[in-house]
């Protein structure tokens, strides 16, 4: 509970301009906020520039969130529009399209293939080491590979 009543004070010293209680909340919420818009964009440095984006147009325009009760849902409402937007310029640019196909792609290999293909991996050094003379050439190469 502290940690929202924390939030609720620095919001509302943020809303009178404090640009400190900026500074603590985005030390607060970034990692946060971070992966939330990871999950969008499925690349880091897009979310790390749409973090920067959040922040900035919150204190930007901190008079037009005098109304939110809460810094949850003012962060919420410009998270999304800040992804909105990024996904409007990626449906119009074939070159932001190419790279956000290429993050999702690079991002299922790591979250769904990879651990397949490193049990695949495992298998097969398992397989050829139960035979000797493999085990013995396998155990050769990994001995050079490894200094």
């Amino acid at each position: 509970m502290a940690f929202f009543s924390r939030s609720s004070r620095l919001f509302k010293r943020l809303l009178r301009g404090d640009e400190s209680a900026l500074d603590r909340l985005f030390e607060i919420h970034s990692g946060e906020v971070f992966e939330a818009i990871l999950k969008f964009t499925k690349s880091e440095r897009t979310s790390k520039s749409i973090l920067k984006e959040v922040f900035r147009h919150i204190w930007e325009n901190r008079d037009a969130f005098k109304s939110y009760k809460s810094f949850r849902a003012c962060l919420d409402d410009v998270i999304m529009d800040q992804v909105f937007d990024h996904l409007v310029k990626v449906a119009s640019d074939k070159k932001l399209q190419k790279e956000v196909w290429n993050n999702i792609q690079a991002w299922k290999l790591t979250k769904y293939e990879k651990p397949v293909i490193i049990d695949k991996q495992r298998e097969f050094i398992s397989s050829s080491i139960q035979t000797e003379s493999l085990g013995h050439q396998l155990l050769a190469k990994l001995s050079t590979m490894e200094g």
